[in-house]
């Protein structure tokens, strides 16, 4: 109807604007195409699982790289590794010990314009029209960050990868590296604070955009945050490894009187003081001004 034509009269004047406006940067590194001209992602570099990821089945750690890459030259370049690359590595035959991955990982990467290692590509989200062209790549590449397999894609690894991403790219905004420490070193990658923010919107917005092609996602969503919230046992580092995940769910579900901000406020700060307690040392006024009103906040929501 005349509502769906304006709607996307809308749509089509801001991608024009964002065309005019942001074209400049959204390119790929490589090649120097614009969103429109290429399919366009970020690149990404995962790391070998560590024996803790493997045991707990965790998303391997994922480096965020502060570039856009097309899907041809990112191809493009991990095929030109391999060619490169030592037949005594990428033929070993059997399972890969943590040592061997490494070895094979040094091999299959893209370097970056900072000169990072790219080993993994994620297609981003701009506009509906450029996620139409993309989104076939989705599956598979969560499958290949998650499982370095392309064929074991289920849509709740996308949430996992994305909520693993998001926490990420906070961390890597919000604890830039020393100066002086040997991560800072020219070999590692530049800090670009206000490309962290756009890398973590871009991560975001494609993980609503998988939510809306898949129900399961915000529906598993829900059922970890109702189960966090009456559940105490639900709250262990083995149920829930990482808390900052929680946040994350409640973007993708909707407000409602058993979900919400409110209503997960008091358990997350309960499990965050405990699995601090034995870090800290002593009192910390980060969430409470005094230690009675700690006592106090842990008394009230504490489970009983």
């Amino acid at each position: 109807g005349e509502e769906e034509e304006e709607e996307e009269e809308k749509e089509e004047h801001g991608d024009a604007v964002m065309e005019r406006e942001g074209e400049d940067e959204l390119v790929c590194f490589v090649s120097l195409e614009n969103y429109t001209e290429t399919p366009l992602g970020m690149g990404l570099r995962v790391r070998p699982r560590t024996a803790r990821e493997r045991y707990k089945h965790l998303i391997p750690t994922i480096d965020l790289i502060p570039d856009y890459i097309s899907a041809e030259s990112y191809d493009s370049g991990v095929r030109t590794t391999i060619s490169n690359a030592p037949q005594a590595v990428l033929n070993r035959e059997g399972p890969l010990e943590e040592d061997d991955i490494d070895e094979k990982d040094q091999q299959m990467f893209v370097k970056s314009s900072a000169r990072s290692r790219i080993n993994a590509w994620l297609p981003v989200y701009i506009n509906k029209k450029h996620w139409k062209k993309v989104k076939h790549f989705a599956p598979p590449a969560f499958s290949i960050i998650s499982s370095q397999f392309n064929d074991a894609f289920n849509p709740l690894l996308a949430l996992r990868v994305c909520a693993r991403l998001m926490c990420a790219t906070t961390v890597a905004f919000l604890c830039p590296p020393e100066p002086s420490s040997p991560s800072s070193s020219s070999s590692s990658p530049v800090y670009f604070p206000e490309k962290f923010l756009q890398m973590y919107a871009d991560v975001h917005r494609v993980l609503l955009a998988m939510a809306e092609d898949y129900p399961e996602i915000a529906q598993h969503a829900q059922e970890k945050l109702i189960n966090f919230i009456k559940e105490p046992r639900e709250r262990s580092r083995w149920n829930t490894p990482d808390l900052g995940d929680l946040i994350i769910l409640l973007t993708v579900t909707e407000r409602s009187d058993e979900v919400s901000f409110e209503t997960l406020r008091l358990p997350y700060w309960v499990e965050a003081i405990r699995r601090s307690a034995l870090h800290l040392g002593h009192f910390s006024p980060t969430l409470f001004a005094t230690e009675e009103d700690l006592i106090n906040g842990w008394l009230e929501a504490a489970p009983h």
